[in-house]
Formats: structure tokens, C-alpha cells, sequence
């Protein structure tokens, strides 16, 4: 990964790589199966910018709950958030199944000659960029909808008292996964701070990528 962003970043000289995006196909074996698994990823991608882009929120059920609190506005704006909560995870479910396949394609556009591997492995260089054009674009549409946060944190701070009265009620979102969720959609692009950690992390532990240009 290094070696990739030195070139990409390289001041000195102009590196020209003509990409076929249109016509590009894996060839190996182990790029066609780099490709597969990131492929089985990214074709979710569509429907998660489509639910995520009319993502409406529970915001006047959450202000009437808290404006005029009683078990009439408190059950109603609970019975809103719970399958609100359930697609933030949807949301949230998918940056876990992105995080999981990320690695395997930077390594493999990161070994040996960073521009080497990106001309001759130019369909998962097209998937390199598939993956940033869906980050972009999930996170440009969080940013401009705070009824994200709001609702996930209406929704944190009723859990422990739904728990204890609607013992009835099945909680597929409990403390553990409600608070990485909520590290998830704190930051403001949440699926960039994956793309980042992660390639810290395939970095810290993978000594085999280079580092430096050659």
C-alpha cells in the first residue's frame, strides 16, 4: 500500500497507465477469486446508496416522545426507531463485509511494482475504484442526514429501559453490537474510517507489502 501511494502521490514524475476499465477481466486464478469476493460485495452496493438515500427517519415520533413524554408518544417512537435501528445495521453490516474483503485487494495490487500490478490487473484496479466511488457516495449522503445519529441515539438511550419492560420483545441490536454501531456512525464518513483503519491494519500486520518505490 505504500508502494501505491508513492505512486499515486508521486510529485516528480508522471506515470502514465493506460486502463481499460470497460474490457478488463481477471485473468489468474487468484485474481479471479480476489475479484469474486469483492464482487459478491460491491453488487450490494446500489441498494445500500438506494435505502441509505431515502432514509427518512423517525424525527417528529422522537421529538413528540421527548416534547410531551407519556406511554402513548413513548411506544409510538419506539415502535418507529426499532426498524430504523434494523437498516442502520444493514448499513453498518455492510461496512463489516467490505472491511473483510479490502485487505485482500490492496494486497494484491501492492505487491512488487505498484504499477506493474495496476496494468496487469486492471480489472480489480476498476474494482479499486468502485470501492471509492461507493465510499464517496455513502458518505456524502450520511453527512447530509442527521436523523442517522438522531435516531441510533434515541434508540441507545431506550434500550436499557425497553429491556427491562418489553422482556417480550426480541432485540436483535443489544449493547455490545448498539455500541459498535455507534462508533460507526459517529464519524461523520464513517465508511472512509473503515477504508483507513483497515489499511493500517493490513499495513501494521503485513509485512510483505513494500513500502517504498523501487
Amino acid at each position: 500500500m505504500g508502494q501505491l501511494l508513492s505512486l499515486l502521490a508521486s510529485g516528480e514524475k508522471a506515470v502514465d497507465i493506460v486502463l481499460d476499465f470497460e474490457n478488463a477481466k481477471p485473468e489468474s486464478e487468484e485474481e479471479q477469486a480476489i475479484h469474486a469476493a469483492v464482487a459478491a460485495v460491491l453488487n450490494k452496493g446500489p441498494q445500500i446508496l438506494k435505502e441509505l438515500s431515502t432514509y427518512s427517519g423517525c424525527e417528529e415520533f422522537i421529538r413528540k416522545a421527548i416534547t410531551t413524554p407519556g406511554p402513548e408518544t413513548e411506544e409510538a417512537a419506539w415502535r418507529a426507531v426499532l426498524p430504523a435501528v434494523e437498516q442502520l445495521k444493514k448499513f453498518y453490516d455492510f461496512s463489516q463485509e467490505l472491511e473483510s474483503v479490502f485487505p485482500r485487494l490492496l494486497a494484491a495490487l501492492c505487491k512488487t511494482n505498484p504499477k506493474n500490478q495496476l496494468a496487469t490487473q486492471q480489472a480489480l484496479a476498476k474494482q479499486l475504484a468502485d470501492v471509492f466511488d461507493f465510499v464517496l457516495r455513502f458518505d456524502d449522503a450520511k453527512m447530509v442526514n442527521p436523523s442517522i445519529q438522531n435516531d441510533f441515539s434515541y434508540y441507545r438511550r431506550t434500550l436499557n429501559r425497553m429491556k427491562m419492560t418489553r422482556t417480550e420483545t426480541p432485540l436483535t441490536i443489544r449493547d455490545e453490537l448498539a455500541n459498535r454501531m455507534s462508533l460507526f456512525f459517529a464519524y461523520p464518513t464513517p465508511m472512509m474510517n473503515v477504508i483507513n483503519e483497515t489499511t493500517m491494519k493490513l499495513l501494521s500486520t503485513d509485512t510483505s507489502i513494500p513500502r517504498t518505490l523501487r
